[in-house]
């Protein structure tokens, strides 16, 4: 990315590790203009109790970051399901690199399901199309359509951070400074590049409704050129035949008939040598060369349209396209 790129991180888990972990990878490996969390809600009504629970989370990021600086570690006791403090060893250089994950400023903002689709635009006009948007905390039941709306807008920074660990701990081991890349122990994935969804591409129905008319419009297009091009030239074959018989018509009236006698054949036979060739073609090759103006016709309009697609297809996709590179809505 050539600028700053805006971070998009969608909330349900009220456990902060997940966005330090995504917040830090990011601060490392981009150079970021904001992080923004997100919450996603149905009923407009619960729109203020999903503020509300951003905010919290954002204070519990904030407060997690704090005590890891002072090699202190918050999580919640699954028996009281309190929130508790607790002393970890923590490298000093460590310590710094949450204290540059803290200083990174940190936003929410509340998106009703039913302006999904036009939030997400928003964010992407407002920011350039330069964002990183991470669904490691989303709903399942959100993930679905976040990923197919941010698809359809041909985003290709989609992330999750992925733990690859043989057994979960769900405490401070689970952090960022204690996890390493080299040793598999996390993944940053980009969903946009699996070997399912690399090269694929989501149409709206609208698009696809679009596109389907753009091409039945080229289609007739190709079809009245390609007639014309058989008009024309069958006209033109159709004035040689006429202008041939009448120009030898000419030359024979007025010549005389005893220097013309030895040349009659020929000067009657040029016009008919197609019809000669077609007679050959029947008995040599089994195959008729039908010199009907219909089917001459035919001929030169299916050749021109055959070109005419070939080419269009090459302009289309000059490597290759394959049938299932494309999504619908």
């Amino acid at each position: 990315m050539n600028q700053a790129a805006a971070l998009y991180i969608f909330v349900t888990s009220d456990i902060p590790d997940v966005y330090i972990n995504t917040i830090g990878y990011c601060i490392e490996h981009f150079d970021l203009s904001k992080v923004v969390l997100l919450g996603i809600v149905k009923d407009k009504g619960q729109k203020g109790s999903t503020e509300t629970h951003l905010q919290s989370v954002k204070g519990r990021i904030a407060k997690q970051l704090s005590l890891l600086q002072k090699g202190e570690y918050l999580y919640k006791d699954q028996k009281s399901k309190q929130w508790q403090e607790k002393q970890i060893d923590i490298e000093s250089h460590d310590k710094i690199r949450y204290t540059r994950v803290a200083a990174q400023h940190i936003d929410t903002d509340t998106i009703v399901y039913s302006t999904l689709e036009s939030k997400i635009v928003s964010f992407l006009e407002g920011n350039n199309y330069n964002c990183i948007f991470d669904v490691s905390a989303i709903s399942k039941g959100y993930l679905v359509d976040v990923f197919v709306i941010l698809l359809s807008k041909k985003v290709e920074d989609i992330y999750t951070f992925e733990l690859k660990l043989r057994e979960r701990t769900y405490d401070e081991r689970e952090l960022i400074h204690n996890l390493s890349i080299d040793n598999g122990d996390y993944e940053f994935v980009n969903l946009t590049k699996s070997d399912y969804t690399r090269d694929k591409a989501v149409k709206t129905k609208h698009e696809e409704s679009v596109t389907e008319h753009s091409w039945q419009m080229l289609d007739e297009a190709v079809d009245v050129v390609s007639s014309d091009f058989a008009t024309t030239i069958l006209t033109i074959y159709t004035v040689f035949v006429i202008a041939s018989f009448v120009l030898i018509a000419i030359f024979v009236a007025q010549a005389d008939w005893s220097k013309i006698e030895p040349w009659t054949f020929i000067l009657f036979g040029v016009p008919l040598l197609p019809y000669l060739l077609s007679l050959i073609m029947q008995l040599i090759f089994r195959k008729e060369l039908s010199l009907r103006p219909q089917n001459i016709f035919d001929w030169l309009k299916n050749y021109k349209s055959r070109v005419l697609r070939n080419k269009l297809v090459l302009l289309q996709n000059p490597i290759s396209q394959t049938p299932n590179s494309v999504t619908k809505m």
